[in-house]
């Protein structure tokens, strides 16, 4: 067995790649994770490996890709060790052409598994070979027009608080928040199992019970300590970097593809701060937008020249499912962002 690791700095951050005898084992933006160094454990025994320069040319091929050659990846072979299932779906992720996108249901219906939505999502979620498997081009589920119409009226619809009952008009009846209306004929199903229509009830009770503003804690959740100004943050921003630091504000983006990051707002306008989370571990719904926040991690500076400023703009372009307008970056570039470990969202 020929084990070799290398690190490459990218414009969206440090990857390590592990291979084996010139086959990609690991790729990932969270070398120093828990959840690596178990995997790499659980595989080699070790998680370190003796360095080379360029692995299998993996990282002459990623090199590229981050110059704009989205395709340079499709020749790098990887030996991944997954289940079968997980090896059919990250292969059929790897078919996914660059600036594309498919559902969970397209993969699972490709590979034969049209049921398989969820144990899709999980795979997904699990690549160990981040960009060369592109995961970040599958989503939960397309939106075909009708849905989006019915979304946006839905969204002007005045809304109750979170977690008390909705009395909007309707059938007169009081529901939770996101439960259905029955299909014709269902209330009378329920009528006829005494068992279901009083745990309902009792789960209806609950619910009420509950507090109307629950907030929900991605990850190690945060410390008690005192939130730092994100205005305080930007203004000597050099002064922490390598600290871990607690702010808070309102959740204005949320990374479409995976979840792995959001953009909050803080106590200035047009002022901003990236929340970067280990793939898989936290995973924010895009229903978070517009959420208030409370986040922690290790504040990071990264100084980008204008090639990788242009390339972490297209992969950004890509993920969003947009055009990148290479004109807009005229120089090099220094990005902060927060490495969060955890956060309460509300």
């Amino acid at each position: 067995m020929r084990l070799a690791s290398a690190a490459l700095e990218t414009p969206v951050g440090r990857l390590l790649a592990v291979v084996w005898d010139g086959r990609l084992c690991t790729l990932t933006f969270d070398a120093d994770a828990p959840s690596t160094r178990k995997h790499l454990l659980a595989r080699f025994g070790t998680d370190l490996f003796p360095e080379q320069r360029d692995p299998g040319g993996v990282l002459s091929r990623l090199r590229a890709y981050f110059r704009g050659d989205l395709e340079a990846v499709d020749a790098i072979e990887i030996d991944l060790a997954g289940t079968p299932f997980q090896e059919k779906v990250w292969a059929e992720l790897r078919r996914i052409r660059p600036g594309s996108t498919r559902a969970y249901g397209d993969v699972a219906a490709a590979i034969g598994e049209p049921k398989a939505l969820r144990a899709v999502g999980m795979a997904a979620a699990l690549n160990p070979a981040v960009v060369v498997v592109p995961c970040h081009r599958v989503l939960a589920r397309r939106r075909p027009p009708r849905l989006l119409r019915r979304d946006r009226a839905e969204a002007l619809a005045p809304r109750p608080r979170r977690g008390a009952p909705d009395l909007r008009p309707g059938d007169g009846r009081i529901r939770r928040p996101g439960a259905r209306r029955p299909h014709p004929g269902q209330e009378n199903e329920n009528m006829k199992n005494p068992l279901s229509t009083t745990i309902a009830v009792l789960a209806l009770a609950a619910f009420a019970a509950a507090p109307a503003f629950a907030a929900t804690k991605y990850g190690k959740g945060v410390s008690e300590s005192t939130p730092v100004k994100l205005s305080e943050l930007m203004a000597k921003p050099d002064d922490y970097v390598g600290k871990v630091v607690k702010v808070e504000g309102l959740i204005t983006e949320v990374c479409p593809k995976r979840g792995c990051w959001i953009n909050v707002a803080g106590d200035r306008e047009f002022q901003t701060i990236r929340i970067k989370v280990e793939d898989g571990v936290i995973v924010f719904p895009l229903t978070d937008k517009g959420k208030k926040v409370v986040a922690e991690g290790t504040f990071k500076k990264m100084e980008l020249t204008k090639e990788q400023a242009i390339a972490r703009a297209k992969h950004e372009a890509e993920e969003k499912g947009t055009k990148c307008d290479e004109s807009k970056i005229t120089g090099p570039q220094t990005v902060y962002q927060i490495m969060g470990v955890g956060a309460v969202v509300e």
